[in-house]
């Protein structure tokens, strides 16, 4: 079986779950390197919820079988949507 990784970048332009703080990309100080400073919550982009996001006695991430996040799927474009959750 092949894995294909469907996360999606991320940019400024991005939609945030209603009253999330909008995702932040800033050029920091030039000293040789390029560098950035990246600011945005946690439900940003792709993402899972862990029972413990609900549930104070769910499980964590890091206990979560790597094969139970692996499945099918199907991306679909919907750019007229583009925007909203």
């Amino acid at each position: 079986m092949a894995y294909y990784d469907i996360t999606r970048a991320f940019d400024e332009e991005m939609p945030v779950f209603p009253g999330d703080p909008l995702i932040s990309v800033k050029q920091q100080e030039n000293d040789g390197c390029r560098v950035k400073a990246l600011s945005m919550s946690t439900h940003s982009g792709t993402h899972i919820d862990a029972p413990s996001h609900y549930i104070i006695s769910g499980v964590t991430v890091d206990r979560i079988p790597f094969e139970t996040l692996i499945g099918e799927a199907r991306v679909i474009e919907l750019p007229a949507v583009f925007g909203s959750i």
